[in-house]
């Protein structure tokens, strides 16, 4: 590589400003250099500038250039095409009424904008957003304008006769008079220029008819009242006190009703009817049934009663005792010997009763004082709580044995039990409370739940109205209104929170605790069953990815940078939405596994290749050595082994990259040297040769003067001698000028008096190639040939124009000016060796 083009790379790498770039792309002759100082042209200005200065000659900067002006045009068209929507926004927005075509088409033009600066895109929003709550009261009010007018139907159906009931007219009045003023405040909306106008008079038109209908819906109401009133009069009373004939005069005297309200009222009076005509046929049948019912009931109560004073069971024969008081024994008729039996018996059931009163104050004395003892004993909550309520029932038990303790002896008892059994009234009281308030956290936690559902039920509904109306009359027909995402790490977060905090609630009162678990399982049920769906999704990209992990080549020379790629998207993925633990670790452990496979064969990979990189570096290091070595060799060699060199520098492997660049540059500089051996050689060989050929034909001029000036003499053989003592060259101008000295050396010799003739012919063809030459290699001609030179510039600029014929180069044109003998001035020859060494 060139020391020249070296510089200039090194000059494109400490660029660190535009405009410096520009100045050093314009100056810079190398086309690599000028491509990395294009790289720092971003700005408008500059790109023109640069693009209108390289056009046609630097492909690549051009094609660069381009692109980046394209770019910008491209996001200056963007930005103005986003204005225009952000404008047409603004005029929606301020728009009365709006409509949904009108935002379908906003959001079309909008998908038309492209790449549309932030400040654009962030006040399109803010407007669409606008928009969107526009369209969302459009809807909400519509709903609700058709739910009013729904509901002033169904209470014009329930208000006629037949539909089914009968309202009160102050209730229907009540109802109409606020169905009127929701109506009134819909209208009053913002949003209410998008209603139909129909929908309103609609309205009225019913609301009106419906208002007439109250006055007869008054009359019906009081009729059907006084017949309701009058047979619940009869239905209460005694059946006895009725007169079948006067309750018959009475519903005739009644005035007359709707035919549907008639029918219902005639069957409860017929039923009343039919219902005083069997009771005094019952009341007969019944009197003997009960007299036979009630002896039997005597006699086994009585039997009952016996059996248990036989067996000393006081309670059981004072229950039957208290039975046979409860019995009305006027209707069992008793005989003589039946009422002697009861006599007896009640007589013997006090003796005993006397017995166990005297034994039941001993028992309740000890049970009065076990109940004072029980707090010096310090029983724990649970013997407490059973020893009190025993200690109750015993003393109940002696209530029915040993017959009732004295008021004094009760509140003793009493007050020592609950003095005794306040530590565990106490204690349960804290266990209710603690069951309340767990009850209370349990119902919040639900209606959190419950509110959380809402919320992302609410956020995947999609609006929707139904035409209320014509379009001519401004209806407005179905509408969808897409709401934000829902945000599913916060809700998977929700659910494992709700569902530790549930199962850490303390314990509450089973039959509220069983229906709320229900509740809770459900309301639980809309917010896991969707994101179950996603994480069963949210599982297969997982898959994909750890398939992609397993996929990489690790001897790839992007091998990490992709897989840090993979694991970007990991993380990513998991705080959109992670899964399950158990999923979730499962599925970690995999794709960290594949991860530290990738790592390990790739350790072993550049291990590999490490060593291999070093045996690389020594075939390097020997070939610069063998290239530094060559320097005193002969330039055929030094071409050859500069041949080898590079082919085998190109097929070599790479090397440590810490001493990448070091052996490069050994590399290019040994080249560098030998290639300077090279030019310095060859240098010095097209010195030689422009002097011999210099020489060759200053003998040609001057050959060519003697023949003009008729003085050969010895001119020719002097001229030959010298021609032959000069070094051949080999070279297409040599064998053109030893033509050109031949053919004045024979016109010499055989005395040609028409070849000075044809030099001075030849003249003014040499001059004109002679401008030819000079204009292609950008040689000042002088003064005097100005227009000349206008004209032949004029010449090669249209024949370069034309379509398939190329202009000669300057080196044909050379060995034209060396090929035609004419004779020459110094001016003239001046300028041609001026062209010569140009060339040269």
């Amino acid at each position: 590589m060139p020391p020249e083009r070296i510089q200039a790379l090194d000059q494109a790498q400490q660029l660190h400003d535009e405009s410096q770039a520009a100045d050093f792309l314009l100056q810079c002759s190398w086309p690599d250099a000028r491509l990395m100082a294009a790289d720092w042209i971003h700005s408008r200005p500059l790109l023109e500038h640069v693009l209108a200065a390289v056009r046609n000659s630097d492909r690549r900067v051009e094609k660069l250039l381009q692109q980046r002006l394209d770019v910008l045009a491209e996001r200056e068209a963007a930005t103005a095409r986003g204005q225009r929507a952000v404008e047409h926004a603004q005029s929606l927005v301020a728009a009365t009424p709006l409509l949904v075509n009108q935002v379908g088409d906003l959001d079309r033009e909008w998908s038309l904008v492209g790449d549309a600066p932030e400040s654009v895109r962030a006040e399109f929003d803010a407007l669409r957003e606008q928009l969107r709550q526009r369209l969302d009261a459009q809807a909400r009010l519509q709903h609700a304008v058709l739910d009013v007018g729904a509901r002033l139907q169904r209470l014009i159906a329930d208000a006629e006769p037949s539909g089914g009931q009968l309202l009160a007219p102050a209730q229907v009045a009540a109802t109409l008079d606020q169905l009127e003023e929701e109506m009134a405040g819909l209208w009053a909306s913002a949003e209410a220029p998008s209603l139909p106008k129909r929908v309103l008079t609609e309205f009225r038109q019913k609301h009106e008819a419906l208002r007439a209908a109250l006055e007869t819906l008054q009359e019906r109401y009081a009729a059907v009242m006084a017949c309701q009133d009058l047979l619940l009069e009869w239905e209460e009373s005694d059946a006895g006190a009725l007169d079948e004939a006067v309750l018959r005069q009475q519903w005739q005297a009644l005035a007359p009703l709707h035919p549907l309200d008639d029918a219902a009222l005639q069957e409860r009076f017929q039923a009343l009817l039919a219902k005083l005509a069997g009771r005094r046929q019952s009341e007969a049948d019944g009197e003997t049934e009960r007299r036979r019912q009630a002896r039997d009931l005597f006699s086994q109560s009585m039997a009952a009663m016996e059996e248990a004073l036989r067996n000393g069971a006081l309670l059981d024969a004072a229950g039957h005792e208290h039975k046979l008081r409860e019995m009305d024994l006027s209707v069992a008729h008793l005989r003589g010997e039946q009422k002697m039996r009861l006599q007896n018996a009640r007589a013997e059931l006090g003796r005993l009763q006397g017995w166990a009163k005297w034994g039941g104050k001993i028992s309740r004395e000890e049970l009065q004082k076990t109940a004072l003892e029980l707090p010096s004993r310090k029983l724990p909550v649970a013997d407490l709580a059973r020893e009190v309520p025993g200690l109750r029932e015993r003393w109940k038990a002696l209530d029915a044995t040993a017959g009732p303790a004295s008021k004094d002896a009760w509140q003793r008892f009493d007050a020592a039990c609950t003095a005794a059994y306040a530590p565990a009234a106490e204690h349960f009281k804290k266990l209710a409370k603690e069951r309340q308030d767990n009850l209370e956290r349990a119902r919040a936690l639900l209606a959190e739940v419950r509110g959380q559902a809402d919320q992302l039920e609410q956020a995947g509904k999609v609006g929707e109205v139904a035409d209320a109306g014509d379009t001519n009359e401004g209806g407005v027909g179905a509408a969808r209104v897409d709401g934000p995402q829902p945000d599913w790490k916060a809700i998977a977060g929700f659910c494992d929170r709700m569902q530790q905090l549930w199962r850490r609630l303390g314990p509450i009162d089973r039959k509220p605790k069983k229906s709320l678990d229900a509740e809770f399982a459900t309301a639980m049920a809309r917010l896991t069953k969707p994101l179950s769906i996603l994480q069963s999704v949210e599982k297969n990209e997982r898959e994909r990815l750890i398939e992609a992990a397993q996929a990489i080549d690790p001897a790839q020379r992007r091998a990490a940078e992709e897989l840090q790629a993979l694991q970007q998207r990991w993380q990513l993925r998991a705080r959109n939405l992670p899964l399950d633990r158990h999923d979730e670790h499962a599925l970690w452990q995999r794709f960290r596994a594949a991860c530290d496979q990738l790592f390990a064969k790739r350790k072993q990979h550049v291990k590999s290749a490490d060593a291999e990189r070093s045996t690389q570096l020594r075939e390097r290091e020997a070939l610069c050595a063998r290239l530094e070595a060559a320097l005193q060799e002969k330039p055929e060699a030094i071409r050859t082994l500069m041949r080898e060199a590079r082919a085998a520098w190109t097929k070599s492997g790479a090397v440590p990259r810490a001493a990448e660049r070091q052996i490069e540059t050994r590399f290019q500089r040994a080249l560098a040297g030998l290639q300077k051996r090279l030019d310095d050689g060859e240098r010095g060989a097209r010195q030689m040769r422009g002097d011999v050929l210099a020489q060759r034909f200053g003998l040609c001029l001057e050959l060519e003067r003697s023949l003009m000036a008729g003085e050969p003499g010895a001119a020719g053989q002097q001229a030959r001698s010298q021609w032959e003592g000069l070094p051949a060259v080999s070279t297409e101008a040599e064998r053109a000028l030893a033509r050109r000295f031949e053919q004045g050396m024979q016109a010499l010799e055989q005395r040609d008096a028409a070849y000075p003739a044809q030099l001075q012919k030849n003249l003014p063809l040499l001059a004109h190639q002679l401008l030819r030459a000079e204009i292609q290699l950008g040689i000042d001609s002088p003064p005097a040939f100005a227009r000349e030179r206008l004209k032949v510039q004029v010449e090669v600029l249209q024949s370069s124009l034309k379509s398939g014929e190329k202009s000669l180069s300057p080196h044909s044109l050379l060995l034209q000016l060396c090929s035609l003998p004419a004779p020459l001035d110094a001016q003239a020859e001046q300028r041609l060796r001026a062209v010569a060494n140009r060339l040269a």
